[in-house]
């Protein structure tokens, strides 16, 4: 069924993205807060996470998303308020309504209604409520209490508000204890400990800044607040002329709450693009900042300080007097840096269209193109001409600005790491309670930035290395505490840049991998022959996971078994110019390392000649170039190798490969390209080395197809074409 949602097409990417945001965080904080200790920090983060996708889908009128987000936001209120324990019913409860809320998102884009039944959540979500309350309810009639209990409570709240009036009088003395937000700590921390007091009405007005592209957004967020905090009597303007999306730029309300001025002050601070702010007249935001404590002016015969009026049974904010010094505000930059992403406000950054990003990456390329040309023809004329000063500097200058260009472009393209790693911890719980193996989620370097088309291609070889962990890699509790290894096992992912390309780690405490346990598993299923697995080195032997339909599990899953998902990994990180390695140890665990280029468009290339053809071999595959005499070639089962370092290196003489005509004056010296691929190295004899460049990469096009050892092409500074080797395709065309 069709959905008709009142958004446009330039506000649905904004949607997606600030919604995919949230979802995120309520993913990260659910896991953290059920493996870790309560955090009324994070538990604040959640709700606001939760509260904003609501606010967000009622403005476009996705009704089904902002019901399910508001019986999921009753939950976490529940939990901050410690009104509703901590569980693991509750964790599961909402992480699937999280999952439902994904699907949701999914219908603002297809515009079609998906098949989860969403009342069968929200539903679920009520009777956790409902029975949380009655267990509640049941507690407070067995355990009554007395009348010197409330007596006492109402003592305490005296002595509350005796100790509010202590801190504001002090407020003013210049020392290290009096900071705004040491008092405002203070101050919260009492008003929070007070008895439950009744309601009464408070006059809201907000004035919202004029500039903001979405102020009909900040007016429903402050609709939406005050409705938290109790019942709305009025409001101007009204939900309906909110709901139309007209510009808003003063909004009021009268509200009946129990919650204190400070409570509802913090909650108006929280909304982006308030200018101003009052609570019964006082001003609580002034010019974007929040007033810790509202100053209040003095007429001119009235010198000293307004006293303190008098309390009122029914009133329900403890009252606080006014400092006699103002406590300075705090900025509003400072206010909306916290956010529940740690990010600034979204003035600081836009939001581009990833293809206009990578309509500027090939006219850079083009850029780069000619660079290199004029350098070449600058380099002809300087040999003819010595008088060529104006020029070599216009050329400098102009490669420097191009270099500058690049770099500045590349980092627009650039996603930290943890857009593609903060999926794991979520995955892997959901896994290991499936298989009963308890397991924890390390992640170091997620800030660690790369090129957005490269995390799109490393998604899917990431999730299948997970994945083999949580069900080859992980032990059994058992078998853990029998190796004397804690229960929960540990799955680490680390991402660094290290000398121009990028390293992303794997790593488990698990069983480690059996080299003779892949052999026999790999005859069993006829991929080698028994002599074949006889002649593998134990390297070797831990490469067969790489090998199509390959699998060691003893039963089918639906997590794995079925011998596809490592072949998938190679195959994925190859297609990028990657390599993996891996290092395990039995009993100990194992890690996979994966080495990949910073960015898919550019690529830094050694540039070879074979015969009369240019070659571009990614430098992120070289390990180093060699010279070698004919003498120190050798053949070993009619195959060139050499010895390198006293280890015998496999030769690949590219003219035989691409079937080229070599030359007959050969010399007595011949250039080899040492490439590597995991722990195997192979040496790519060449005619000559032409130097290293930046070539931008062209993909050969359907018309051509694909080439066995060649994965593109690109045009060099005077317009020739050379091939980019695809290193993996040769070791394949060689039979290595």
């Amino acid at each position: 069924m069709e959905i008709i949602f009142d958004i446009s097409e330039e506000e649905l990417p904004v949607f997606l993205a600030e919604v995919d945001e949230h979802l995120q965080v309520l993913d990260d904080i659910l896991i953290r807060l059920e493996r870790e200790e309560p955090d009324s920090e994070l538990i604040q983060t959640v709700f606001r996470s939760a509260h904003t996708i609501k606010g967000m889908s009622g403005m476009i009128g996705h009704k089904r998303m902002t019901n399910l987000t508001h019986t999921l936001e009753n939950i976490l209120d529940g939990v901050r308020k410690n009104s509703i324990p901590i569980s693991k019913q509750l964790f599961d409860l909402c992480l699937e309504a999280v999952d439902h809320l994904r699907l949701l998102r999914d219908e603002v884009v297809t515009s079609q209604t998906c098949d989860v039944n969403i009342d069968e959540m929200v539903t679920a979500l009520k009777d956790f409520i409902e029975n949380v309350k009655n267990e509640n309810l049941q507690k407070a009639q067995e355990n009554t209490i007395s009348d010197a209990l409330l007596e006492e409570n109402v003592l305490a709240r005296q002595k509350i508000e005796t100790q509010i009036d202590a801190i504001i009088a002090g407020a003013g003395i210049s020392d290290s204890q009096s900071s705004p937000h040491n008092v405002q700590d203070k101050i919260d921390a009492l008003i929070t400990s007070a008895p439950d007091l009744e309601c009464r009405p408070l006059q809201i007005h907000a004035r919202i800044d004029p500039s903001s592209i979405s102020s009909a957004a900040r007016a429903f967020q402050l609709m939406m607040a005050l409705q938290d905090m109790g019942d709305i009597q009025s409001m101007e303007p009204s939900q309906a002329q909110i709901e139309t999306s007209a510009s808003v730029s003063v909004f009021t309300a009268v509200v009946n709450t129990s919650w204190s001025v400070e409570m509802v002050r913090s909650a108006l601070a929280r909304i982006s693009d308030v200018d101003e702010a009052s609570i019964d007249g006082v001003i609580v935001i002034a010019n974007g900042s929040v007033v810790i404590e509202p100053p209040q002016q003095a007429l001119p015969d009235q010198p000293e300080p307004p006293k303190v009026p008098e309390k009122v049974e029914n009133t329900p904010a403890l009252p606080v007097k006014t400092p006699t010094a103002a406590v300075p505000a705090v900025s509003s930059n400072d206010r909306r840096a916290s956010t529940p992403f740690g990010r600034r406000s979204a003035d600081m950054t836009i939001r581009a269209n990833v293809e206009r990003l990578d309509n500027l990456m090939n006219l850079v390329g083009e850029l780069i193109t000619d660079r290199n040309h004029l350098k070449k023809i600058h380099s002809r004329v300087a040999r003819n001409n010595s008088n060529d000063d104006q020029i070599a500097e216009t050329i400098t200058h102009l490669g420097r600005i191009t270099d500058q260009l690049q770099e500045e472009v590349m980092h627009i393209r650039m996603l930290p790491i943890s857009s593609s790693f903060g999926k794991f911890p979520r995955m892997v719980r959901d896994m290991s309670q499936k298989i009963g193996k308890p397991i924890d989620v390390v992640i170091h370097g997620e800030e660690t930035e790369m090129d957005r088309s490269m995390i799109e291609e490393i998604n899917d070889p990431l999730i299948h290395l997970v994945r083999n962990s949580v069900d080859h890699g992980i032990e059994s509790p058992e078998e853990r505490r029998a190796a004397g290894k804690p229960e929960r096992g540990t799955i680490t992912l680390t991402a660094r840049h290290e000398q121009g390309r990028i390293i992303l780690t794997v790593e488990d405490d698990g069983g480690g991998i059996d080299g003779e346990k892949l052999r026999k598993s790999a005859v069993q299923k006829g991929l080698i022959t028994a002599e074949e697995a006889a002649a593998l080195t134990e390297d070797q032997s831990i490469d067969l996971m790489f090998m199509a339909g390959l699998s060691t599990a003893q039963k089918v899953t639906d997590i794995s078994g079925r011998g596809v998902g490592l072949d998938i990994v190679s195959t994925n990180i190859q297609r990028v110019n990657g390599s993996i390695q891996v290092e395990t140890q039995i009993g100990r665990g194992t890690q996979f390392k994966i080495v990949l280029p910073l960015t898919l468009a550019i690529v830094p290339a050694l540039l070879v000649k074979v015969a009369d053809a240019t070659f571009a071999i990614p430098l992120v595959m070289i390990t180093e170039t060699l010279r070698l005499e004919q003498r120190e070639i050798k053949y070993i089962s009619q195959k060139p190798v050499t010895v390198l370092r006293q280890s015998v290196l496999s030769l690949i003489n590219l003219s035989d490969i691409f079937h080229s005509q070599q030359g007959d004056d050969q010399g007595r010296n011949i250039f080899a390209v040492v490439v590597q691929s995991g722990k195997q190295r192979v040496g790519l004899i060449v005619d000559s080395l032409v130097g290293e460049e930046d070539v931008v990469v062209k993909p050969l096009g359907g018309f051509i197809g694909d080439i066995p050892g060649i994965s593109s092409a690109a045009i060099l500074s005077e317009g020739q074409v050379a091939l980019i080797v695809d290193v993996f395709g040769l070791f394949k065309l060689a039979g290595i």
